[in-house]
């Protein structure tokens, strides 16, 4: 399912520089013992117009982000 956020539905609190392929934080596969994943976020796609930006819930959801520029 594909859904358009507006830029009054975005909350940021703390600002994260990412560099292409890098994530904000080490991520952690989910073990048999229960522990889930980190939140992180990584670049997986960048031009001179857009990047893509793939987010990494705690609950392990990925989703995609296009940020235009």
């Amino acid at each position: 399912m594909t859904q358009i956020l507006k830029a009054n539905q975005v909350s940021t609190e703390t600002a994260v520089k990412l560099s292409l392929n890098s994530q904000s934080s080490p991520q952690k596969n989910a073990t048999n013992s229960g522990t889930a994943p980190l939140p992180s976020a990584k670049v997986v796609d960048s031009t001179e117009h857009y990047a893509i930006i793939e987010v990494t819930c705690q609950c392990g959801q990925i989703n995609q982000v296009r940020c235009d520029f």
